[in-house]
């Protein structure tokens, strides 16, 4: 959890230290049912760690080990979706054209278990794709889909990527979707604002018992 929020924080260091602490402590759960999920888990996050720092080929390795731990296909299916359009949304970034089928198997098994963000994520990589191709129409139609669902589930750091994608996809409505990205934009800056600042006073606070914890003991 401390690793997602130093993700959300754009903490992109703090948070691979954070995931790979969780790592050493998963192995020491091997003998648990869940224990190649939680493993899967902590990957597919290392993994999208790797994605915002555009190292695409170290996040397929990454996905691809997790995809090894086991057959989630049949064991976990939403780890199975996030590692399978993680590893092929990297694959689209350097130029593979492929993908476009994996990106839809995974559409159909999240409209089929109901997963909402998995539909999000799905439908954001084929619109991306199909504006890659030049086929405006069905990008737009796919990245409407995934901003509606996204407003409508308050996922909204997934929103803004697909509100630049729209205005790029729709050159009539550009200026409507980039007006919609900064105000969104500037909403989540006084979120994440806030969040720092009692982040940073937690940290403030731990130091301070720590000192006079010490003051006492000595």
């Amino acid at each position: 959890m401390i690793g997602n929020i130093q993700y959300s924080l754009k903490n992109y260091s703090k948070a691979n230290d954070y995931f790979n602490l969780a790592l050493k402590i998963i192995n020491e759960l091997k003998n648990e049912n869940d224990y190649n999920s939680l493993k899967g888990y902590l990957y597919n996050n290392i993994g999208k760690i790797y994605q915002k720092q555009k190292h695409h080929q170290k996040a397929i390795k990454t996905f691809q080990k997790a995809l090894l731990l086991d057959d989630f296909k049949k064991s976990g299916i939403p780890i199975y979706c996030y590692l399978n359009n993680n590893l092929n949304y990297s694959k689209l970034k350097l130029g593979n054209k492929s993908v476009v089928n994996k990106f839809e198997e995974t559409l159909k098994i999240g409209d089929s278990i109901g997963s909402i963000p998995i539909q999000i994520t799905s439908k954001h990589y084929l619109g991306e794709y199909y504006l890659q191709q030049k086929d405006t129409i069905q990008a737009i139609k796919y990245l409407i889909d995934a901003q509606q669902l996204a407003h409508k589930n308050n996922i909204f750091e997934d929103e803004l990527l697909i509100l630049q994608l729209l205005a790029k996809a729709n050159i009539t409505k550009e200026a409507f979707y980039n007006q919609r990205y900064i105000h969104l934009s500037d909403s989540l800056q006084d979120v994440e604002r806030i969040s720092r600042d009692k982040y940073a006073r937690i940290e403030y606070e731990t130091d301070q018992v720590t000192e006079e914890k010490k003051i006492v003991e000595k």
